[in-house]
C-alpha cells in the first residue's frame, strides 16, 4: 500500500470493501517518519490528512508562531494538487489531525504545567505558582504571579486590584482571569494571571 517512485516517498491506500469501516495504513512523510492514519472507505481523509501532515511537519514554525493552517488553504491545496473537492469541515478536521500529529495532543499539554511552574520559579526567584487539580488528578486552575509583579505592586503601585475573566472557547473551555493595578502614570500594570475551570 505503500508507493514509492523516483521523485520520493507517497501514501496509497487501497479499498478494503465498500463499507464505512476504518482500517490503520502506514505512511512516509518527508522526514522518514512514520505515522499511523486512518483511511476512510473513499480515501478522501487519508489524502488530505496525509497532505496537511506534511505541510504542518515541513513549516511546524507557521503553527507555533500563532499562524496555523487555514481550513481555506487545505481546501485550495487540495483542489489544485489531487482534483479533490473539500468540504470547510473535513479540511478543519483534517487540519486538527495533523497538527495534534506533530504538535502532540492539547491535553498532553497540561502535563506540562508543574515543569513550567517549577522552572519560572527558579529562572525568576520570589515569583508565586500555584496549580490545584481535583481527586481525580484533572486541572482546575492555574494560578502565577511574577515576582517583579509582586515587587512593583508592593512599592510603587496604587492600591487598588482590578480583576477581569474572559471566557475561552475550545475544547477545554474555562476562563482566563487576570489581576490588574495602575501605576503613577495611569498605565496598567498586570499583578497576577490564571486559568479556571469556573469564573
Amino acid at each position: 500500500m505503500m508507493n514509492q517512485d523516483a521523485s520520493g516517498p507517497s501514501s496509497r491506500g487501497t479499498l478494503v470493501d465498500t463499507s464505512v469501516r476504518l482500517r490503520p495504513v502506514r505512511s512516509k512523510i518527508k522526514d522518514d517518519s512514520v505515522m499511523e492514519i486512518l483511511l476512510c472507505d473513499k480515501g478522501h481523509v487519508s489524502k488530505v490528512y496525509v497532505s496537511v501532515v506534511e505541510k504542518v511537519s515541513a513549516e511546524p514554525s507557521h503553527v507555533v508562531s500563532g499562524r496555523s493552517l487555514k481550513p481555506k488553504e487545505t481546501m485550495t491545496d487540495m483542489q489544485m494538487e489531487h482534483g479533490l473537492g473539500l468540504l470547510y469541515t473535513k479540511a478543519l478536521t483534517a487540519k486538527e489531525l495533523a497538527e495534534q500529529n506533530v504538535f502532540g495532543p492539547p491535553d498532553l499539554s497540561y502535563q506540562l504545567l508543574p515543569a513550567y511552574c517549577h522552572q519560572l520559579k527558579r529562572m525568576n526567584s520570589g515569583t508565586v505558582t500555584a496549580i490545584k487539580t481535583d481527586a481525580a488528578q484533572k486541572f482546575e486552575y492555574l494560578f502565577i504571579s511574577l515576582n517583579a509583579s509582586l515587587v512593583g505592586f508592593q512599592t510603587a503601585i496604587r492600591p487598588t486590584i482590578c480583576i477581569d475573566a474572559t471566557h475561552l472557547k475550545g475544547k477545554f473551555g474555562g476562563v482566563m482571569f487576570i489581576a490588574a493595578c495602575q501605576d503613577a502614570n495611569n498605565q496598567v500594570f498586570p499583578l497576577a494571571y490564571g486559568w479556571g475551570a469556573v469564573e
